[in-house]
């Protein structure tokens, strides 16, 4: 395990598009960490995945009251992801050992295909997921491939690096 490099799942960058996330303390610090312009100690992955899942979120969301507004955030959002000196939009389906694991994660009986490709990535580079999903993370214990998977809650993310 790279304890350089943290591997996010699609959870953190909600609130970046202005979906709102309940009981993670300390997430504005944690995400100026993450996204802000200083160097840090550690090198974020974001699965290319997360995008989509985001913009799924915020069509579910457009098509409660259809404000265009709601739609226009992806875009503007964009280039502070692609700007960040921490940060490093990662490919999983295109990855041939992040996509194997994701594809046997979802043999074993993972729902979420998304969560599958965010897991193989983390396995791909080697690094610590950052999630707050206990039955993914439940499930990665349970398989060989990723039993010594070293992963993390925000609450681990922030008491090791804030």
């Amino acid at each position: 395990m790279n304890s350089n490099r943290i591997i996010i799942d699609t959870t953190y960058i909600l609130p970046l598009f202005g979906i709102k996330i309940k009981n993670l303390n300390d997430l504005n610090k944690g995400i100026k960490l993450i996204f802000g312009k200083e160097k840090q100690k550690f090198k974020v992955f974001l699965p290319s995945i997360c995008l989509i899942e985001v913009m799924y979120k915020l069509i579910r969301e457009y098509r409660k009251i259809r404000e265009y507004d709601i739609l226009k955030r992806y875009p503007l959002v964009i280039p502070t992801l692609s700007s960040s000196p921490n940060l490093t939009i990662f490919n999983p389906y295109l990855d041939s050992a992040a996509s194997q694991f994701a594809i046997k994660l979802k043999h074993t009986g993972h729902a979420d295909l998304f969560d599958c490709w965010i897991a193989g990535t983390a396995i791909s580079h080697d690094g610590i997921l950052l999630t707050e999903d206990g039955v993914l993370s439940n499930q990665l214990k349970n398989l060989p491939e990723s039993k010594l998977m070293t992963i993390w809650s925000w609450k681990e993310f922030i008491d090791t690096y804030l």
